[in-house]
């Protein structure tokens, strides 16, 4: 996410048009998602993971390459979840490969990318082998969405929230 003033100059200036209220705003919006579906959880929800399902599959659609879970605060880790969907199309992981590998080495920040699946990756399945194969070599995590809201309870602590802004 742009959080930085620096790189809102920057969108300025690549994409003058850019809505930067909404920009600001999505991760306030991510935020009140995570928030929502973990509570589900922890109360035992029998929709929590049907719910949460179909947050990962909206995301999946809409956004393009990749979530960026804390800002850049001068020497610090960015970290970056795709979805994947294996059962779909299992040769976008090396896409996200690529791009991990492409963006970690010139970087002036540590980077963390995790791949968020739609199935657990079953070492029986050449294709399922494929990818994690693949995340693996790029050091991407793969986190089935079964296991995704225990991974987000364990990354939460870790992240970096800046005060929501005013409606």
């Amino acid at each position: 996410m742009i959080e930085d003033e620096r790189e809102f100059a920057r969108l300025r200036r690549l994409q003058p048009s850019a809505d930067e209220d909404v920009i600001r705003r999505t991760r306030d919006h991510l935020d009140d998602h995570f928030e929502t579906l973990l509570e589900q959880f922890r109360a035992g929800s029998s929709t929590a993971t049907e719910d949460f399902q179909k947050l990962i599959s909206k995301w999946d659609g809409t956004l393009s390459t990749g979530l960026q879970l804390s800002p850049q605060k001068g020497v610090g880790t960015r970290r970056f979840v795709q979805t994947l969907s294996v059962s779909r199309s299992p040769m976008a992981c090396k896409e996200y490969a690529y791009t991990a590998q492409y963006i970690a080495p010139r970087a002036a920040f540590r980077s963390e990318f995790a791949a968020i699946t739609d199935v657990p990756l079953d070492n029986d399945n050449l294709r399922h082998r494929f990818v994690r194969d693949t995340l693996r070599d790029a050091a991407i995590e793969p986190i089935p969405m079964e296991g995704f809201a225990v991974w987000v309870a364990k990354l939460k602590p870790l992240l970096q929230w800046l005060p929501k802004l005013p409606a």
